[in-house]
Protein backbone atom coordinates (compact mmCIF):
# COMPACT_ATOMS: atom_id res chain seq x y z
CA UNK A 1 0.00 0.00 0.00
CA UNK A 2 1.47 3.42 -0.93
CA UNK A 3 2.50 5.75 1.86
CA UNK A 4 0.02 8.42 2.87
CA UNK A 5 2.84 10.94 2.51
CA UNK A 6 3.90 10.10 -1.05
CA UNK A 7 2.77 12.49 -3.82
CA UNK A 8 -0.19 11.25 -5.81
CA UNK A 9 -0.34 11.46 -9.58
CA UNK A 10 -1.97 14.58 -10.95
CA UNK A 11 -4.63 12.39 -12.54
CA UNK A 12 -6.73 12.83 -9.38
CA UNK A 13 -7.09 16.51 -10.23
CA UNK A 14 -8.37 15.72 -13.72
CA UNK A 15 -10.74 13.12 -12.29
CA UNK A 16 -12.31 15.54 -9.84
CA UNK A 17 -12.54 18.37 -12.38
CA UNK A 18 -14.32 16.04 -14.80
CA UNK A 19 -17.40 16.45 -12.59
CA UNK A 20 -19.11 19.40 -14.31
CA UNK A 21 -20.89 20.82 -11.26
CA UNK A 22 -17.80 20.62 -9.09
CA UNK A 23 -15.76 22.25 -11.83
CA UNK A 24 -18.17 25.18 -12.02
CA UNK A 25 -18.29 25.50 -8.22
CA UNK A 26 -14.49 25.34 -8.07
CA UNK A 27 -14.10 28.04 -10.73
CA UNK A 28 -16.70 30.16 -8.91
CA UNK A 29 -14.68 29.73 -5.71
CA UNK A 30 -11.53 30.93 -7.46
CA UNK A 31 -13.29 33.95 -9.00
CA UNK A 32 -14.96 34.84 -5.70
CA UNK A 33 -11.89 34.46 -3.51
CA UNK A 34 -9.53 36.22 -5.91
CA UNK A 35 -12.03 39.10 -5.92
CA UNK A 36 -12.26 38.96 -2.12
CA UNK A 37 -8.50 39.20 -1.50
CA UNK A 38 -7.92 41.72 -4.30
CA UNK A 39 -10.75 43.79 -2.84
CA UNK A 40 -9.14 43.79 0.59
CA UNK A 41 -5.93 45.21 -0.86
CA UNK A 42 -7.80 47.89 -2.80
CA UNK A 43 -10.00 48.81 0.17
CA UNK A 44 -6.98 49.28 2.41
CA UNK A 45 -5.36 51.66 -0.06
CA UNK A 46 -8.61 53.57 -0.65
CA UNK A 47 -9.31 54.11 3.04
CA UNK A 48 -5.73 55.07 3.85
CA UNK A 49 -5.56 57.53 0.95
CA UNK A 50 -8.77 59.22 2.08
CA UNK A 51 -8.22 59.18 5.85
CA UNK A 52 -4.47 58.93 6.38
CA UNK A 53 -5.29 56.74 9.38
CA UNK A 54 -3.72 53.34 10.01
CA UNK A 55 -6.42 52.74 12.63
CA UNK A 56 -9.10 53.16 9.96
CA UNK A 57 -7.36 50.55 7.82
CA UNK A 58 -7.28 48.21 10.81
CA UNK A 59 -11.00 48.78 11.31
CA UNK A 60 -11.54 47.36 7.82
CA UNK A 61 -10.22 44.00 9.01
CA UNK A 62 -12.67 44.09 11.92
CA UNK A 63 -15.58 44.83 9.56
CA UNK A 64 -14.58 41.92 7.32
CA UNK A 65 -13.81 39.38 10.07
CA UNK A 66 -16.27 40.23 12.86
CA UNK A 67 -19.31 38.71 11.05
CA UNK A 68 -17.66 35.28 11.30
CA UNK A 69 -18.27 35.42 15.06
CA UNK A 70 -21.94 34.88 15.79
CA UNK A 71 -23.55 36.78 12.92
CA UNK A 72 -22.46 34.16 10.39
CA UNK A 73 -24.01 31.33 12.40
CA UNK A 74 -27.33 33.15 12.78
CA UNK A 75 -27.45 33.99 9.07
CA UNK A 76 -26.47 30.47 8.00
CA UNK A 77 -29.07 28.91 10.31
CA UNK A 78 -31.75 31.16 8.82
CA UNK A 79 -30.62 30.44 5.27
CA UNK A 80 -30.55 26.66 5.77
CA UNK A 81 -34.12 26.59 4.43
CA UNK A 82 -33.00 28.13 1.14
CA UNK A 83 -31.51 26.62 -2.00
CA UNK A 84 -27.71 26.78 -1.45
CA UNK A 85 -27.19 27.99 -5.01
CA UNK A 86 -29.58 30.91 -4.52
CA UNK A 87 -27.83 31.83 -1.27
CA UNK A 88 -24.42 31.83 -2.95
CA UNK A 89 -25.65 33.83 -5.95
CA UNK A 90 -27.34 36.36 -3.65
CA UNK A 91 -24.13 36.72 -1.63
CA UNK A 92 -22.13 37.31 -4.81
CA UNK A 93 -24.62 39.90 -6.05
CA UNK A 94 -24.52 41.71 -2.69
CA UNK A 95 -20.73 41.79 -2.67
CA UNK A 96 -20.55 42.92 -6.29
CA UNK A 97 -23.05 45.69 -5.61
CA UNK A 98 -21.33 46.82 -2.41
CA UNK A 99 -17.84 46.97 -3.95
CA UNK A 100 -19.24 48.64 -7.06
CA UNK A 101 -20.83 51.28 -4.84
CA UNK A 102 -17.54 51.81 -2.95
CA UNK A 103 -15.84 52.35 -6.33
CA UNK A 104 -18.15 55.35 -6.89
CA UNK A 105 -16.45 57.18 -4.01
CA UNK A 106 -19.09 57.63 -1.28
CA UNK A 107 -18.26 59.21 2.11
CA UNK A 108 -16.06 57.13 4.42
CA UNK A 109 -18.91 56.17 6.82
CA UNK A 110 -20.82 54.80 3.82
CA UNK A 111 -17.69 52.94 2.70
CA UNK A 112 -17.51 51.19 6.08
CA UNK A 113 -21.22 50.34 5.93
CA UNK A 114 -20.73 48.78 2.49
CA UNK A 115 -17.64 46.89 3.68
CA UNK A 116 -19.74 45.48 6.51
CA UNK A 117 -22.24 44.24 3.89
CA UNK A 118 -19.37 42.48 2.12
CA UNK A 119 -18.22 41.03 5.45
CA UNK A 120 -21.70 39.73 6.30
CA UNK A 121 -22.27 38.19 2.85
CA UNK A 122 -18.97 36.29 2.72
CA UNK A 123 -19.39 33.76 5.60
CA UNK A 124 -22.75 32.36 4.35
CA UNK A 125 -21.30 32.08 0.83
CA UNK A 126 -18.26 30.18 2.10
CA UNK A 127 -20.33 27.95 4.37
CA UNK A 128 -22.82 27.06 1.62
CA UNK A 129 -20.05 26.51 -0.93
CA UNK A 130 -18.06 24.25 1.40
CA UNK A 131 -21.20 22.28 2.30
CA UNK A 132 -22.13 21.90 -1.38
CA UNK A 133 -18.78 20.39 -2.46
CA UNK A 134 -19.73 16.80 -1.44
CA UNK A 135 -23.01 17.22 -3.37
CA UNK A 136 -21.17 17.81 -6.65
CA UNK A 137 -19.03 14.65 -6.79
CA UNK A 138 -19.45 10.91 -6.12
CA UNK A 139 -18.76 9.93 -2.52
CA UNK A 140 -15.43 8.30 -3.38
CA UNK A 141 -14.16 11.70 -4.62
CA UNK A 142 -15.12 13.65 -1.45
CA UNK A 143 -11.57 13.80 -0.10
CA UNK A 144 -9.93 14.86 -3.36
CA UNK A 145 -12.64 17.47 -4.04
CA UNK A 146 -12.12 19.02 -0.59
CA UNK A 147 -8.35 18.94 -1.08
CA UNK A 148 -8.59 20.64 -4.46
CA UNK A 149 -10.90 23.28 -2.97
CA UNK A 150 -8.28 24.11 -0.36
CA UNK A 151 -5.55 24.30 -2.99
CA UNK A 152 -7.73 26.80 -4.86
CA UNK A 153 -8.26 28.81 -1.67
CA UNK A 154 -4.52 29.02 -0.95
CA UNK A 155 -3.72 29.93 -4.54
CA UNK A 156 -6.51 32.54 -4.56
CA UNK A 157 -4.89 34.40 -1.65
CA UNK A 158 -1.68 34.81 -3.63
CA UNK A 159 -3.46 35.52 -6.94
CA UNK A 160 -5.85 37.96 -5.27
CA UNK A 161 -3.10 40.03 -3.72
CA UNK A 162 -1.10 39.99 -6.97
CA UNK A 163 -4.15 40.95 -9.04
CA UNK A 164 -5.12 43.63 -6.55
CA UNK A 165 -1.61 45.04 -6.52
CA UNK A 166 -1.44 45.06 -10.32
CA UNK A 167 -4.84 46.76 -10.63
CA UNK A 168 -3.82 49.33 -8.02
CA UNK A 169 -0.56 50.05 -9.82
CA UNK A 170 -2.28 50.46 -13.19
CA UNK A 171 -5.54 52.21 -12.32
CA UNK A 172 -5.76 53.03 -8.61
CA UNK A 173 -8.16 51.78 -5.91
CA UNK A 174 -11.53 52.79 -7.37
CA UNK A 175 -11.14 51.08 -10.78
CA UNK A 176 -9.56 48.12 -8.97
CA UNK A 177 -12.66 47.78 -6.77
CA UNK A 178 -14.90 47.94 -9.85
CA UNK A 179 -12.89 45.08 -11.39
CA UNK A 180 -13.19 43.13 -8.13
CA UNK A 181 -16.97 43.57 -8.27
CA UNK A 182 -16.97 41.95 -11.72
CA UNK A 183 -15.26 38.85 -10.28
CA UNK A 184 -18.28 38.26 -8.02
CA UNK A 185 -20.61 38.56 -11.01
CA UNK A 186 -18.54 35.88 -12.77
CA UNK A 187 -18.83 33.66 -9.70
CA UNK A 188 -22.63 34.09 -9.62
CA UNK A 189 -22.94 33.18 -13.30
CA UNK A 190 -20.87 30.02 -12.80
CA UNK A 191 -22.94 28.92 -9.78
CA UNK A 192 -26.14 29.17 -11.83
CA UNK A 193 -25.05 26.06 -13.73
CA UNK A 194 -24.20 23.96 -10.63
CA UNK A 195 -26.37 20.88 -10.05
CA UNK A 196 -26.41 19.37 -6.54
CA UNK A 197 -26.91 15.59 -6.62
CA UNK A 198 -28.07 15.24 -3.02
CA UNK A 199 -30.63 17.22 -1.07
CA UNK A 200 -28.88 19.74 1.17
CA UNK A 201 -31.68 21.98 2.38
CA UNK A 202 -33.09 21.75 5.89
CA UNK A 203 -36.81 21.01 6.09
CA UNK A 204 -37.16 23.08 9.27
CA UNK A 205 -35.25 26.00 10.72
CA UNK A 206 -31.95 25.35 12.49
CA UNK A 207 -30.82 26.82 15.79
CA UNK A 208 -27.57 28.83 15.48
CA UNK A 209 -26.00 26.62 18.18
CA UNK A 210 -26.71 23.38 16.30
CA UNK A 211 -23.14 23.35 14.98
CA UNK A 212 -21.68 23.64 18.47
CA UNK A 213 -23.95 20.86 19.74
CA UNK A 214 -22.84 18.60 16.91
CA UNK A 215 -19.18 19.28 17.66
CA UNK A 216 -19.69 18.72 21.39
CA UNK A 217 -21.30 15.34 20.77
CA UNK A 218 -18.58 13.92 18.51
CA UNK A 219 -15.07 13.19 19.83
CA UNK A 220 -13.44 13.46 16.40
CA UNK A 221 -15.05 16.81 15.68
CA UNK A 222 -14.17 18.08 19.16
CA UNK A 223 -10.52 17.15 18.76
CA UNK A 224 -10.35 18.52 15.23
CA UNK A 225 -11.95 21.88 15.99
CA UNK A 226 -10.22 22.50 19.33
CA UNK A 227 -6.83 21.15 18.30
CA UNK A 228 -6.63 22.80 14.91
CA UNK A 229 -8.06 26.10 16.10
CA UNK A 230 -4.97 26.31 18.31
CA UNK A 231 -2.66 24.93 15.62
CA UNK A 232 -4.02 27.30 12.97
CA UNK A 233 -3.71 30.24 15.34
CA UNK A 234 -0.04 29.45 15.91
CA UNK A 235 0.63 29.20 12.16
CA UNK A 236 -1.14 32.44 11.25
CA UNK A 237 0.86 34.25 13.93
CA UNK A 238 4.07 33.57 12.03
CA UNK A 239 2.68 35.50 9.05
CA UNK A 240 1.36 38.29 11.26
CA UNK A 241 4.75 38.86 12.93
CA UNK A 242 6.85 38.53 9.76
CA UNK A 243 7.66 42.25 9.61
CA UNK A 244 8.71 42.29 13.29
CA UNK A 245 10.93 39.22 12.93
CA UNK A 246 12.59 40.47 9.72
CA UNK A 247 13.43 43.74 11.46
CA UNK A 248 14.86 41.89 14.44
CA UNK A 249 17.22 39.70 12.38
CA UNK A 250 18.40 42.61 10.23
CA UNK A 251 16.51 41.82 7.03
CA UNK A 252 14.93 44.19 4.50
CA UNK A 253 11.29 45.12 3.99
CA UNK A 254 11.16 43.13 0.76
CA UNK A 255 11.98 39.95 2.65
CA UNK A 256 8.73 40.20 4.62
CA UNK A 257 6.86 39.12 1.48
CA UNK A 258 9.31 36.25 0.97
CA UNK A 259 8.54 34.84 4.41
CA UNK A 260 4.76 35.20 3.92
CA UNK A 261 5.06 33.52 0.50
CA UNK A 262 7.04 30.69 2.12
CA UNK A 263 4.06 29.89 4.36
CA UNK A 264 1.64 29.78 1.40
CA UNK A 265 4.03 27.75 -0.76
CA UNK A 266 4.58 25.17 1.98
CA UNK A 267 0.83 24.95 2.64
CA UNK A 268 0.14 24.24 -1.04
CA UNK A 269 2.99 21.72 -1.28
CA UNK A 270 1.94 19.85 1.85
CA UNK A 271 -1.68 19.75 0.67
CA UNK A 272 -0.58 18.10 -2.58
CA UNK A 273 1.53 15.53 -0.75
CA UNK A 274 -0.56 14.67 2.31
CA UNK A 275 -3.67 12.68 1.41
CA UNK A 276 -6.73 12.12 3.57
CA UNK A 277 -7.61 8.53 2.69
CA UNK A 278 -8.56 6.06 5.43
CA UNK A 279 -10.92 6.27 8.37
CA UNK A 280 -11.69 9.59 10.02
CA UNK A 281 -9.81 8.50 13.12
CA UNK A 282 -6.69 7.58 11.10
CA UNK A 283 -6.80 10.86 9.19
CA UNK A 284 -7.11 12.82 12.44
CA UNK A 285 -4.15 11.03 14.00
CA UNK A 286 -1.96 11.52 10.91
CA UNK A 287 -2.92 15.21 10.77
CA UNK A 288 -2.00 15.62 14.43
CA UNK A 289 1.30 13.85 13.89
CA UNK A 290 2.11 16.09 10.90
CA UNK A 291 1.30 19.24 12.91
CA UNK A 292 3.44 17.97 15.80
CA UNK A 293 6.46 17.18 13.63
CA UNK A 294 6.23 20.45 11.69
CA UNK A 295 5.70 22.42 14.91
CA UNK A 296 8.90 20.97 16.39
CA UNK A 297 10.80 21.85 13.21
CA UNK A 298 9.44 25.41 13.32
CA UNK A 299 10.31 25.82 17.00
CA UNK A 300 13.90 24.72 16.42
CA UNK A 301 14.31 26.98 13.39
CA UNK A 302 12.99 30.07 15.17
CA UNK A 303 14.95 29.34 18.34
CA UNK A 304 18.26 28.86 16.52
CA UNK A 305 17.89 31.12 13.47
CA UNK A 306 19.49 34.55 13.66
CA UNK A 307 19.09 35.65 10.04
CA UNK A 308 16.33 35.67 7.44
CA UNK A 309 17.85 32.60 5.81
CA UNK A 310 17.95 30.90 9.19
CA UNK A 311 14.23 31.41 9.86
CA UNK A 312 12.94 30.56 6.37
CA UNK A 313 12.76 26.85 7.36
CA UNK A 314 10.60 27.90 10.31
CA UNK A 315 8.18 29.69 8.00
CA UNK A 316 8.09 26.70 5.65
CA UNK A 317 7.38 24.45 8.63
CA UNK A 318 4.57 26.75 9.75
CA UNK A 319 3.05 26.39 6.28
CA UNK A 320 3.03 22.62 6.80
CA UNK A 321 1.48 23.15 10.26
CA UNK A 322 -1.30 25.16 8.62
CA UNK A 323 -1.82 22.49 5.93
CA UNK A 324 -2.22 19.75 8.55
CA UNK A 325 -5.75 20.95 9.27
CA UNK A 326 -6.94 20.53 5.67
CA UNK A 327 -7.54 16.73 5.53
CA UNK A 328 -9.84 17.04 8.55
CA UNK A 329 -12.30 19.18 6.63
CA UNK A 330 -13.76 15.94 5.32
CA UNK A 331 -15.16 15.34 8.82
CA UNK A 332 -17.54 18.24 8.32
CA UNK A 333 -19.07 16.30 5.43
CA UNK A 334 -18.79 12.72 6.69
CA UNK A 335 -19.88 13.19 10.29
CA UNK A 336 -22.86 15.50 9.86
CA UNK A 337 -26.22 15.35 8.08
CA UNK A 338 -26.19 17.14 4.74
CA UNK A 339 -28.90 19.46 6.06
CA UNK A 340 -26.61 20.95 8.74
CA UNK A 341 -23.28 20.92 6.91
CA UNK A 342 -23.39 24.61 6.06
CA UNK A 343 -24.06 25.59 9.68
CA UNK A 344 -21.32 23.24 10.88
CA UNK A 345 -18.87 24.77 8.40
CA UNK A 346 -19.90 28.24 9.57
CA UNK A 347 -19.39 27.31 13.22
CA UNK A 348 -15.93 25.91 12.51
CA UNK A 349 -15.05 28.99 10.45
CA UNK A 350 -16.07 31.20 13.36
CA UNK A 351 -14.01 29.21 15.85
CA UNK A 352 -10.94 29.25 13.62
CA UNK A 353 -11.38 32.98 12.92
CA UNK A 354 -11.58 33.74 16.65
CA UNK A 355 -8.26 32.04 17.35
CA UNK A 356 -6.66 33.56 14.26
CA UNK A 357 -7.73 37.01 15.45
CA UNK A 358 -6.70 36.62 19.10
CA UNK A 359 -3.46 34.66 18.80
CA UNK A 360 -1.50 37.28 16.78
CA UNK A 361 -2.59 39.96 19.26
CA UNK A 362 -1.32 37.97 22.25
CA UNK A 363 1.83 36.90 20.42
CA UNK A 364 2.43 40.47 19.26
CA UNK A 365 2.34 41.66 22.86
CA UNK A 366 4.70 38.84 23.88
CA UNK A 367 7.08 39.71 21.03
CA UNK A 368 7.28 43.24 22.39
CA UNK A 369 8.35 41.94 25.79
CA UNK A 370 10.77 39.19 24.73
CA UNK A 371 12.71 38.15 21.65
CA UNK A 372 10.25 37.93 18.66
CA UNK A 373 11.92 34.80 17.26
CA UNK A 374 11.58 33.10 20.64
CA UNK A 375 7.90 34.08 20.59
CA UNK A 376 7.50 32.27 17.26
CA UNK A 377 9.51 29.35 18.64
CA UNK A 378 6.95 29.14 21.46
CA UNK A 379 4.16 29.20 18.86
CA UNK A 380 5.79 26.28 17.05
CA UNK A 381 6.13 24.38 20.32
CA UNK A 382 2.46 24.99 21.20
CA UNK A 383 1.43 23.77 17.75
CA UNK A 384 3.51 20.64 18.34
CA UNK A 385 1.87 20.02 21.71
CA UNK A 386 -1.62 20.49 20.26
CA UNK A 387 -0.74 18.16 17.38
CA UNK A 388 0.53 15.52 19.82
CA UNK A 389 -2.70 15.75 21.82
CA UNK A 390 -4.76 15.28 18.67
CA UNK A 391 -2.60 12.40 17.46
CA UNK A 392 -2.76 10.62 20.81
CA UNK A 393 -6.47 11.01 21.51
CA UNK A 394 -9.00 8.20 21.83
CA UNK A 395 -11.78 8.28 19.25
CA UNK A 396 -14.80 6.13 18.59
CA UNK A 397 -15.24 4.55 15.15
CA UNK A 398 -16.93 6.77 12.56
CA UNK A 399 -20.70 6.65 12.38
CA UNK A 400 -22.40 5.14 9.36
CA UNK A 401 -23.18 7.55 6.55
CA UNK A 402 -26.91 7.94 6.01
CA UNK A 403 -28.64 8.15 2.65
CA UNK A 404 -28.52 11.96 2.64
CA UNK A 405 -24.74 11.97 2.81
CA UNK A 406 -24.37 12.57 6.54
CA UNK A 407 -24.88 10.93 9.89
CA UNK A 408 -27.57 11.24 12.51
CA UNK A 409 -27.12 13.97 15.06
CA UNK A 410 -25.83 12.69 18.41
Amino acid sequence: MPSQFLPSRTSWIRTVLAARSFRRLWLAQIASEVGDWAGRAALGVLVYERTGSAAAVGALAVALLAPYLGIAQVLTARLALRDPRKVMISADVLRAGALGAVALGPPIPVVFALVLVVGMATPPFEAMRSAAVPDTVPQELFDDAIRLSHLAADAAVVAGYLAGGLALAIAGPRPALAADAVSFVVSALLIRGVALTRHSQADTGLHPLTGLRLIAGDAVLRAYVAGFAVIGGMAITAEALAAVVVHQVGGSDGQVGVLAAAVSAATIGATLVFRSSGSDEAVLRRSGFLACAAGIAAALSFALGRSVVGIVPGYLAMGVVFAARIPGNRFLATRAPATVRALLFSTVQGTMALFQMLTPVVAGYAAGQIDPTYTLAACGALAAVAGAVVAGGRYTPNQAISSDGGTALP
